[in-house]
C-alpha cells in the first residue's frame, strides 16, 4: 500500500546504526518468545516511544533516546511487548483496520471502534508479556508503561508500547495486567 511504501521511505532514510547489544537483545527476546523468523529493528531518530509497523513485512522501531545502556531493562520489555505483537499477528489486524478505515472514512462510530479495538489489542499484548513475570518485573514492566513517552503517531502505521497514549489508558493497561483472565 502507498501507506507502507512511504512508512518505508521514512525508516530508510531516518534509521541510525542500530548497537550490537541492541540486536542480542533482541535474540535473547525472541529466543524467550520463541520466535525464529528474522524482524528486522532499526533504531529512529523522530520517535518517542518503541513501536512495531503495521505493515505486511513489520519492523521494529527503537527511538535512538533507548539506544543506551541505561536503557537495556526498559528495552528488554519494550522489545518483549512488540515482538508479542508480533507472534499474536496484531500487525496483521491493525492493517485491517487501516484499510476499513479507509474505506469507510465516513463513518464515525467506526472511528471509535477502531480506537477501543486498539486499546483491547494493546491490552492484551500487556496480559501476555507479563504472565510468567514474577512481581518485580511486572513493576519494572509497569514502570516502562508509565514513563515512556507518548507522541502522537496517527499518521504513522505502528502499534506502540505507549503511542497516543493517555493516563486513563495507561491506567486502565496497568489494572488489565493484574486481573486474572479466564483461560
Amino acid at each position: 500500500s502507498l501507506l507502507s511504501l512511504r512508512l518505508n521511505r521514512y525508516i530508510r532514510k531516518t534509521h541510525i546504526k542500530t548497537p550490537d547489544w541492541i540486536l542480542n537483545l533482541l535474540e535473547d527476546c525472541k529466543l524467550k518468545l520463541g520466535i525464529r523468523k528474522n524482524i528486522p529493528l532499526n533504531v529512529e531518530n523522530s520517535i518517542y516511544s518503541p513501536a512495531l509497523t503495521t505493515t505486511l513485512h513489520p519492523c521494529i522501531l527503537i527511538p535512538k533516546h533507548m539506544a543506551h545502556q541505561e536503557y537495556a531493562e526498559h528495552l528488554r520489555f519494550a522489545l518483549l511487548h512488540e515482538l508479542t505483537h508480533y507472534k499474536r499477528r496484531d500487525h496483521v489486524t491493525c492493517l485491517i483496520l487501516l484499510f476499513l478505515n479507509a474505506l469507510y472514512w465516513f463513518n464515525p462510530i467506526l472511528y471509535f471502534v477502531f480506537k477501543k479495538k486498539r486499546e483491547d489489542i494493546e491490552a492484551a499484548c500487556d496480559y501476555e508479556v507479563v504472565k510468567c513475570f514474577d512481581t518485580e518485573e511486572r513493576q519494572g514492566y509497569i514502570f516502562t508503561i508509565i514513563n515512556l513517552p507518548s507522541e502522537n503517531t496517527q499518521t504513522l502505521p505502528v502499534l506502540g508500547m505507549s503511542s497516543n497514549q493517555s493516563r486513563k489508558i495507561a491506567e486502565k493497561r496497568i489494572r488489565a495486567i493484574y486481573t486474572k483472565r479466564k483461560a
